[in-house]
């Protein structure tokens, strides 16, 4: 279920950023990579799943590796981002910094190496479990107290032009916090 070490080595560069919204708050639309990396130096923030999302994406395209945006409730307060990345031989592992994952996981239910047992080490304070529901992954998050939930995702490659839209619409609901915030 672990990924190659060339996608931990690009997976490992995020080591240390948080997710955070409040980015959104005063940059009033999706910024480019380039102007997230400058944030990071300068003010050490990175940004929203989106914001994550599209930085490694980028990452990974820069190292050769094929990737794409997923996502879902997308154009809604409650979207959520993150990639699918493959390896060389085709298998695909979601990677999600946005949830703050630990790294990778694989994703291809029909994979040798795959297996539906709760597992540790993936996520923080919690053993997941991959699954196929329909056409949709399921993580499934047992917590030591007892609770478990879950998360869908429409693992499906999504179009980048779309995934950039979903991004942008990110933006809006802090937009209106911060002019609520102005009054």
């Amino acid at each position: 279920m672990n990924a190659p070490d060339y996608l931990l080595n690009v997976w490992k560069r995020f080591d240390g950023f948080p997710m955070e919204t409040l980015t959104k708050v005063w940059a009033k639309k999706q910024r480019s990579v380039s102007q997230m990396r400058e944030d990071q130096i300068h003010y050490g923030i990175t940004g929203n799943c989106f914001d994550l999302s599209i930085w490694l994406l980028n990452e990974f395209k820069e190292k050769g590796i094929k990737a794409y945006p997923i996502g879902h409730h997308l154009h809604s307060k409650h979207a959520h981002a993150a990639i699918i990345a493959e390896d060389e031989r085709g298998r695909r592992f979601l990677c999600d910094l946005g949830d703050q994952w630990l790294k990778p996981i694989l994703i291809d239910v029909k994979d040798q190496e795959y297996t539906n047992e709760k597992l540790g080490g993936f996520f923080p304070a919690a053993d997941i479990r991959v699954s196929q529901v329909e056409n949709n992954l399921q993580i499934e998050y047992f917590r030591p107290s007892g609770k478990v939930s879950r998360q869908i995702y429409d693992a499906s490659r999504m179009e980048e032009s779309s995934f950039y839209s979903a991004a942008e619409y990110s933006s809006y609901p802090a937009i209106g916090m911060q002019m609520s915030l102005q009054k």
